[in-house]
């Protein structure tokens, strides 16, 4: 601490004591160079008026600071792998949660290596059927490589390299091994997120992996148990909690600054890996389960292909596909089609078989069920 500084904590604490002795002390007035950097209050009659919402993913990812908390193996990893590869391909997060454009993003991950990340990805590319060079392209990592975000250098280097990508989105994974201080410390954490502000000022959306410890008898709400300081919980305005199952993890949103909750999440995850290596995966997916889908959840255009598919006798091939969902009314021209027959293969919803040289579609159960369910709510809306 410097001199100057220390005999201005000084003064204020005499000032302080004095209050408390009823005694009245004037202010130290501040030097010139000082009032140049502090800011003045701002009269909330000339504030600007407040910013809308700014979504990185429709209703999941707030372009601010976002976390996904929870225990070991509960599946967090995936889960945000799934996220900025759907973000990077311009494909809806989980078969639902729109993106718009492809999207830039950096991964900064002490949990897991470049092979393991790199294998993971290729199969959710595979088992999507993103596009595999544009995703990979908008996919910037640095693994295992020591970042420290409590260090200026580092924090200095990756303010840089999300500037130089056009970064839309920052993931850090998990964020106490990201650290050379204590993740327990409020005081060390707000380095941290002092710093995730500044990314966020900058244009850059935040995603922030943290662990939690086990259920007690002095932390049942979910948001005391977020491993670490309070600061975490605090700094997020998007916290999603996820548990694992042998299915999939659920998400539950338990916190959502300026807007409402959205409902939980139940996330289905198939993975085929190799016969001779299940370390390694080879097709993987990562989808709403039917019963969370719901209509608003599906366009016109995923209506109607889901129509035609649940109504024929016999399965389409990818041509008569097209022609009859145009024979339904839809406009929609080739590139949109096939964007929606993937987004509803991704959720489960239809599948193909091979006839010959040619794929053969027809709905899967959960989409018959989910066909019903959305005429009803459509229906019901009228």
């Amino acid at each position: 601490m410097s001199a100057a500084r220390g005999d201005g904590d000084a003064a204020l604490l005499e000032l302080v004591a004095a209050a408390a002795r009823g005694e009245e002390r004037p202010l130290p007035d501040l030097d010139e160079a000082e009032r140049d950097v502090l800011p003045a209050a701002i009269r909330l009659l000339d504030a600007p008026p407040p910013q809308p919402l700014e979504w990185i993913a429709d209703g999941l990812i707030l372009r601010d600071i976002n976390m996904l908390a929870g225990q070991g193996e509960a599946g967090k990893s995936t889960a945000a792998l799934a996220m900025l590869g759907a973000l990077a391909d311009g494909s809806k997060v989980f078969g639902r949660f729109g993106g718009g454009r492809p999207r830039t993003v950096l991964l900064v991950s002490e949990e897991d290596g470049c092979d393991v990340i790199q294998n993971r990805l290729e199969a959710l590319i595979a088992g999507h059927g993103w596009d595999r060079a544009p995703v990979l392209g908008n996919v910037h990592l640095h693994a295992l490589d020591g970042v420290r975000l409590d260090d200026t250098p580092w924090q200095l280097h990756l303010a840089a390299e999300a500037a130089a990508l056009g970064a839309d989105l920052v993931a850090f994974d998990p964020a106490a091994a990201l650290m050379g201080r204590s993740a327990l410390s409020n005081d060390d954490v707000k380095v941290v997120t002092g710093f995730c502000r500044a990314l966020l000022k900058a244009g850059h959306a935040v995603l922030v992996l943290v662990h939690v410890t086990k259920p007690s008898e002095q932390r049942t709400e979910k948001q005391h148990r977020v491993l670490g300081a309070v600061e975490w919980f605090n700094a997020a305005r998007m916290v999603w909690w996820v548990e694992g199952s042998i299915q999939g993890p659920t998400l539950e949103c338990i916190k959502a600054s300026r807007t409402r909750r959205p409902d939980p999440l139940l996330v289905m995850r198939r993975v085929q890996t190799d016969p001779t290596n299940d370390a390694i995966w080879r097709e993987a997916t990562m989808t709403l389960r039917a019963d969370t889908l719901t209509g608003n959840a599906l366009s016109d255009l995923d209506l109607a292909v889901l129509g035609v598919l649940c109504q024929v006798i016999n399965p389409p091939n990818s041509t008569d596909l097209r022609l009859l969902v145009r024979r339904r009314g839809v406009k929609a021209n080739n590139e949109e089609v096939a964007a929606s027959v993937a987004g509803l293969m991704a959720a489960n919803l239809i599948r193909w078989e091979r006839v010959g040289k040619a794929k053969a579609w027809s709905p899967t159960d959960a989409g018959r069920v989910a066909y019903a369910r959305a005429r009803g709510e459509r229906e019901n809306a009228e």
